[in-house]
């Protein structure tokens, strides 16, 4: 395999009463050797509670088995020491994996004590912005706090993980959730007094107010108090990790994290003060994103950046920003204690993000486009068969193993200029809401490019959002690619002059909008109808094209996302805000000369949710729907593709597409994510296009999901609920 696994289960995956520990069979069941499995769903306790000695003691039934659910076997200190041993001899590595919580879970009616036990010693537990302490709800620690007597938590950990790890000979520590980004989003804890008095010591400012309420109002109320609280985090959470790696590597032991509760780049840093370039400078192993839209979304109701089209913006910018770093997905394929299996579940949605997620990526400062994640992190490895491994196995095959020459379409850019003008300002950067909007309305994103890589890039078109704090060279090395004929969107706001001159544009009084004003014939003359159904029919003998319009009715009436900031230069208004000082810019497009390319503007931006909070933000099926791209969404959606050369455009629902082969051969993918119905797009190609192939994989008939049709230009598809359709095309 040309991509890792790491496979976190609990030990209910073998049998102690076999030889071997039941190690070859769980191996014949996945099919293939891991590079590591990983003891997961444990608690620091573990480690804090080792005695030294490897004997035929129980091993706590909780720590064996998640949440203690019944089922699993007893172990012994010995036989855990044995199966390690086992596994060893099959070719995989060991890690030890905990959570930076004791496990609390009202339905088994089990919790881990130890640290309950200790808590004079260990008086690490959260403590939120009222005050009031997590030790008797979830439980959830602070790894970066100092013990009552002064010293580091970390210090202590680290020298007890590694007496552990030593004396069991496993080969490494996963730090679970909770140990990259607190149990609590920043704004809410830890405002402990440790916590307060570090920050006052690294920050050089006096936090006033008496009560913890008022301390936290003062650090995160304040824009100047937020940035340094979340750049304190940031940097405390780099030390962490470094001092943590270098104690593991000193003795021949690997470190790898999860991520800060599935944020990428841009929201790790304003939701839970954690740096990806700084993680990657610590030299930690990986960092593990979870991309669980079957879980965390379907099941759990969390907001679309845990979906594929938000993780695919997550993926990707982490990498534009933070190169070096391994990136791991973790993915949802079954978690039996909290009663889902998502492989049987939701086939459907797993299949899609398996092709989907892993075929992202970033262009380096080579102009080479680099896979955007570099392996899997299961959660979790237990309770599949072996059939439900060969279904995933066979699509990651492809997800990772296909050759991507190019990604075509739309590129994001990421600015480090733009990313610390925010954080210089406490501010999140808006780049992951409307990014993911604009993928499930239809635009072909699967990339993005960090500015200071442009010189070498040979995208089609480059997509900068909300791009405050970018500079003249920056704006200048992306015109220098639309002189070249690559087509540039800017969506949202900015504060460069230069680039809004080169929009056709000017900055005008910010209004609100009273309704949208739609140019049909402007629109057609870009668009050029691909909002219509194209169907064959014979006519004296010969097939020819009858084309049935199926436009849409757009809706007229202004959003709050749509932004009345600039008015019209010498662009073309395709979609204009009418204000009460006249029409401003609400889509459009500026044609800046021969041989150059397109350059468009959009004003619609979508933000974070202002109430996402951690477990309080819940979708219904209706306040979903209202969170689907409308049609004006799909238009704009459509555009981008237009002026960032797309050579493959569909009617509905998702789309991406990537070279594969030097011939020109292309994987085109069809995405119809938040649909309970079957998608029916058609696929409009380039003159010189055509159907190549399908992929074996979803060959249920001699069709597949591909409609016999010998139309001009187009490919009827169907694509399943939930799912994804994958097409090869080929030039003729």
């Amino acid at each position: 395999m040309n991509y890792h696994i790491l496979d976190s289960l609990d030990l209910r995956a073998f049998d102690n009463r076999e030889k071997d520990y039941g190690v070859h069979n769980y191996l014949e069941t996945l099919g293939f050797v891991p590079d590591a499995v990983t003891l997961l769903e444990c608690s620091v306790e573990q480690v804090h509670s080792y005695n030294g000695i490897i004997d035929n003691a129980t091993v706590p039934y909780l720590w064996t088995c998640e949440r203690e659910m019944p089922g699993g076997n007893v172990w012994s200190q010995r036989q855990l020491y044995g199966l390690v041993e086992e596994l060893h001899k099959a070719g995989t590595k060991f890690f030890f994996g905990a959570l930076a919580q004791p496990n609390i879970h009202d339905e088994y009616n089990t919790r881990a004590e130890w640290l309950m036990e200790h808590a004079d010693e260990y008086d690490i537990f959260i403590m939120t912005r009222d005050g009031g302490s997590l030790r008797n709800s979830t439980g959830s620690i602070n790894p970066l706090r100092r013990l009552p007597d002064g010293r580091y938590y970390e210090d202590v950990f680290l020298e007890d993980l590694i007496r552990y790890l030593e004396d069991f000979h496993m080969d490494g520590f996963l730090a679970g959730d909770g140990w990259c980004g607190l149990g609590v989003m920043l704004k809410d804890g830890d405002f402990h007094p440790d916590m307060i008095d570090q920050f006052e010591t690294w920050s050089g400012i006096k936090v006033k107010g008496e009560k913890t309420s008022e301390q936290a109002d003062f650090i995160w109320n304040d824009p100047g108090n937020r940035s340094l609280w979340m750049k304190f985090y940031a940097q405390r959470w780099a030390s962490f990790f470094k001092k943590m790696k270098q104690g593991l590597e000193k003795h021949g032991k690997e470190f790898v994290s999860m991520d800060p509760w599935a944020r990428g780049a841009v929201d790790a840093i304003y939701d839970y003060g954690v740096d990806y370039k700084l993680l990657s400078e610590s030299g930690v192993g990986a960092v593990c994103i979870q991309a669980r839209e079957e879980n965390w979304g379907h099941r759990g109701g969390e907001w679309l950046y845990v979906w594929e089209a938000g993780e695919i913006v997550s993926f990707v910018t982490s990498r534009a920003y933070a190169p070096d770093l391994h990136l791991y997905w973790a993915i949802a394929t079954c978690n039996a204690p909290e009663h889902w299996i998502a492989v049987k579940d939701m086939p459907n949605a797993l299949e899609r993000q398996s092709l989907s997620l892993p075929s992202t990526t970033f262009i380096n400062e080579e102009g080479n486009y680099i896979r955007a994640t570099e392996g899997l992190q299961f959660i979790f490895g237990t309770d599949l068969e072996k059939q439900d491994w060969k279904f995933l196995k066979d699509r990651w095959d492809i997800g990772f193993e296909e050759p991507i020459l190019k990604t075509n379409g739309p590129v994001l850019v990421f600015s480090d200029a733009v990313y610390q003008y925010h954080l210089d300002r406490g501010e999140r950067w808006e780049l992951t809401a409307p990014g993911l909007r604009a993928i499930m309305a239809g635009a072909s994103i699967h990339c993005a490019v960090n500015s200071k890589n442009l010189k070498k890039s040979n995208a089609d078109g480059y997509v900068l959002v909300n791009p405050m704090g970018i500079t003249n060279e920056e704006v200048e090395a992306l015109l220098e690619k639309n002189r070249q004929g690559a087509g540039i969107v800017v969506i949202g706001n900015t504060d460069n002059e230069y680039l809004i001159r080169e929009l056709g544009l000017k900055r005008a009084e910010a209004k609100e909008a009273d309704c949208l004003c739609l140019d049909q014939e402007a629109i057609e003359k870009y668009w050029k109808g691909i909002d219509c159904d194209a169907l064959a029919c014979v006519k004296d003998g010969k097939f020819v094209e009858q084309v049935v319009s199926v436009k849409p009715v757009y809706n007229t009436k202004s959003r709050t996302e749509d932004k009345a900031l600039f008015q019209a230069v010498d662009a073309q208004v395709l979609i204009g805000l009418q204000t009460e000082a006249g029409i401003y810019a609400g889509t459009t497009i500026r044609e800046a000369g021969e041989n150059t390319g397109l350059r468009m503007y959009v004003s619609r931006s979508y933000e974070w949710p202002k109430t996402l909070a951690r477990w309080n933000f819940k979708f219904t099926m209706r306040s979903f729907a209202e969170e689907l791209p409308d049609d004006v969404d799909r238009l704009n959606a459509h555009l981008m593709n237009r002026v960032c050369g797309n050579i493959a455009h569909a009617s509905e629902g998702q789309i991406y597409q990537y070279e594969i082969h030097e011939d020109g051969t292309l994987h085109i993918g069809l995405g119809n994510m938040g649909n309970m119905f079957y998608g029916k797009p058609v696929l409009y190609v380039e003159d010189d296009i055509c159907f190549h192939d399908d992929y074996a994989i979803q060959r249920y008939t001699p069709g597949g999901y591909i409609h016999f049709d010998t139309t001009l230009h187009t490919i009827k598809v169907e694509v399943p609920p939930l799912g994804s359709t994958h097409v090869k095309l080929k030039r003729k």
